[in-house]
């Protein structure tokens, strides 16, 4: 995608037809026209980003200009890159053409009235402007993206996320939107540094529900317990205590689990290890241990562990 206009360009379509030359112009370099200068050789981009701040005449001419050019095979992605505050001047102009932007990267970051801020603890506006802007868009069928800082390093443009906060409290709920996108980082170099990307694919997996296995029974829960485990069989996960219950009953080999460093983290324990209860008034640790409740243990072979006075026995 090709990024045009953005931050402290004041550009401006004085007409309909500035905005079809403009058009032209950016089909024939950079899409799939033809030019004698195109500065990317024979590759064709796949559409065009729009960062508009300023004026908002004429941007709908160029938008509908660039899509007339897709055809049954190609078709050329539009995509548009409004500030996070509530409606944004190019919302109403162009954003709610049904069909006409493939894709919405809402920028959360650069103001306080709608971006995260870790210190004044204001997740919920932030949130309150992702629902505003997803309901906004439902029509129109546009795909709409949360834009966020990669790093901590890009906090003198505000609205970073810590990963716990963003997996644990914010996607969790953002990815209930019909519309919901994905998330779009700034930027690939501040990624790189960080592996922002890459904690939330690795974490969002962990914490997504699995449909129902053949070694877990609706029946299972989990029960606290006091004490220790014991083996070596075990994982342990930062930044997702939230659905430290989640990956345990996601993984058939999960017996236990337990809030790990500070209830920052989760500790699941494996087949193989085994639990000791604490005697009454003594120090121990809460674990919280698979537990199944059947009445006819000799009919019920998809259980995988449950407790059996102090200890975790296979079933």
């Amino acid at each position: 995608m090709l990024y045009i206009a953005g931050d402290g360009w004041n550009v401006t379509l004085s007409s309909a037809d500035k905005a079809r030359n403009v058009s032209d112009y950016l089909w024939n370099t950079f899409l799939g026209g033809n030019s004698s200068s195109r500065p990317f050789g024979d590759a064709i981009l796949d559409g065009i980003n729009f960062d508009i701040r300023y004026s908002t005449a004429y941007w709908k001419d160029l938008a509908l200009y660039l899509k007339s050019h897709s055809t049954s095979t190609r078709t050329v992605l539009l995509s548009a890159s409004p500030l996070c505050r509530f409606p944004d001047n190019f919302r109403g102009t162009a954003l709610e053409e049904h069909g006409l932007f493939d894709y919405v990267f809402v920028q959360f970051q650069n103001d306080p009235a709608c971006e995260y801020s870790e210190s004044q603890g204001n997740g919920h506006l932030l949130l309150e402007t992702w629902n505003q802007w997803t309901e906004s868009l439902l029509d129109g069928g546009s795909k709409v993206l949360m834009y966020l800082p990669a790093s901590k390093a890009t906090q003198d443009t505000g609205g970073y996320i810590p990963l716990s906060e963003l997996i644990t409290n914010v996607l969790p709920i953002v990815r209930q939107s019909p519309n919901y996108g994905g998330v779009m980082l700034w930027t690939r170099g501040y990624d790189e540094a960080s592996n922002y990307s890459d904690f939330i694919i690795q974490r969002s997996s962990l914490c997504t529900p699995q449909s129902a296995s053949r070694c877990r029974n609706q029946d299972m829960s989990f029960e606290e317990r006091v004490g220790n485990m014991a083996g070596d069989n075990s994982k342990t996960y930062e930044g997702v205590s939230s659905c430290c219950e989640t990956i345990c009953k996601n993984n058939c080999s999960c017996v236990a689990y337990a809030l790990v460093n500070y209830s920052s983290g989760c500790q699941i324990w494996l087949e193989g290890a085994t639990f000791t209860e604490e005697a009454a008034g003594a120090q121990g640790q809460s674990i919280y241990v698979v537990a199944v409740r059947h009445k006819d243990w000799s009919n019920f072979p998809t259980c995988t562990a449950l407790i059996y006075t102090h200890s975790i026995k296979k079933c």
